[in-house]
Formats: C-alpha cells, sequence, structure tokens
C-alpha cells in the first residue's frame, strides 16, 4: 500500500520556517505550501535563496521529504530529510547536482517559533519603552 498524503488541515502544522545547522554553517529552510504529496518552498544559506519542490511522504509519526532546487546553479541539489511530527525537528542531508564536485551536508533544523516568523529579520523591537534612536 502507497503512503497517505497529508490532508490540508494537518499541512498547516507543518509549514513554516525551520533554522539551524547546516554543515558548518546555519541553513533557514521554509516550508509553505504542502499538498497530498506534494511540498514546495525555499531555503536561504550564506544569502542565497534557492526554491524547492519534491514530495512529502508519511512514515508512522514522521514526514519525508525529498525536495530539488531547480536551476542551473553550481550549488543546487536535493534535500533528503525526515520532520518528526512531534518534536518539528528536521534531520536530513542535502545533495549537491554536482556531487564529484560539492559533498554532502548534513542538517539539523527545528521550528522558528511564529511570532518571529511574523515579525521578520528587518523589523524593530522594543521591550519596556525602550529608545529606538539610532546613534552615530
Amino acid at each position: 500500500m502507497a503512503p497517505a498524503g497529508i490532508g490540508e488541515a494537518e499541512a498547516g502544522k507543518y509549514m513554516g520556517t525551520y533554522s539551524g545547522s547546516f554543515n558548518k554553517g546555519i541553513m533557514t529552510l521554509v516550508i509553505n505550501y504542502i499538498s497530498g504529496k506534494t511540498a514546495s518552498g525555499y531555503n536561504i544559506h550564506k544569502g542565497l535563496r534557492r526554491n524547492f519542490n519534491g514530495e512529502v511522504t508519511r512514515k508512522g509519526s514522521e514526514l519525508n521529504f525529498v525536495l530539488n532546487e531547480p536551476g542551473d546553479n553550481p550549488f543546487d541539489g536535493t534535500f533528503y530529510f525526515t520532520l518528526d511530527t512531534a518534536s518539528l525537528l528536521i534531520r536530513g542531508k542535502w545533495v549537491a547536482k554536482d556531487s564529484a564536485k560539492i559533498s554532502t551536508k548534513k542538517l539539523a533544523l527545528s521550528r522558528r517559533p511564529e511570532a518571529e516568523e511574523e515579525m521578520g529579520s528587518n523589523q524593530w523591537t522594543t521591550v519596556g519603552g525602550g529608545d529606538t534612536t539610532l546613534k552615530l
């Protein structure tokens, strides 16, 4: 029997922003679409944003993703990872299309809180009425 797809109501629990360790750096991965067995989004690493799309399947309490970065960028590849549905932790790897020149990279990401996602990285936050005046 083929693994079932992800329903629309459930998909919302797993879409979002995940960030953490990517080889020796940091990566942000955004899953912004899940429907049935289809998933898509984008990743940001070292300032480079790359779209991806592919397939998601369920295996017990885990979702398994295979997501391809389309295009001709030398750093395009495929993500193979598992999302633990209880902890919202991602573990897996990224394999370059040209794996003879670029080695496989491990990834370990966790879900960012929704408030942080909504706020974005370019907004000011003031706690306790502090002074936000820029002093040079």
